[in-house]
């Protein structure tokens, strides 16, 4: 995974979360598994994206493909084990999310920045 990593990464230290995705979707059909569901994607991007930023350096591209290797085999338990380089960024507490779709509508949410990412999510989604 490394070696395709820097194939893609063509000199950068990071790749984004379209090129990451696309590769890691490149392997599973490579390897003849069903696809994986975007939701799967998210979950798993989420679990390696650090400090906000949408984007993987080397082994956290390595960790995203497996989860997502794992979870179109079906090892998702273990595709849900929180990777040990991971660093926390303090909570600051509640928070306020401008967010917008591409269509226009925007909304100023409130969110506690101590749950985790999948639960920020979901709180996005339902004002959204």
């Amino acid at each position: 995974l490394r070696g395709l990593f820097f194939e893609l990464a063509a000199g950068r230290r990071r790749l984004g979360v379209r090129q990451a995705t696309t590769a890691a979707c490149g392997v599973v059909r490579a390897l003849g598994l069903e696809p994986p569901r975007e939701e799967d994607l998210n979950a798993a991007m989420l679990r390696v994206a650090v400090g906000g930023a949408f984007d993987v350096d080397a082994d956290a591209f390595g960790e995203f493909a497996l989860a997502v290797v794992e979870g179109c085999r079906g090892d998702a338990a273990d595709a849900q084990t929180p990777s040990a380089q991971t660093s926390e960024v303090p909570a600051a507490g509640v928070i306020s999310l401008s967010v917008a779709k591409l269509n226009g509508e925007h909304a100023t949410i409130d969110v506690d920045d101590s749950l985790p990412a999948l639960e920020l999510q979901r709180a996005v989604e339902s004002e959204m």
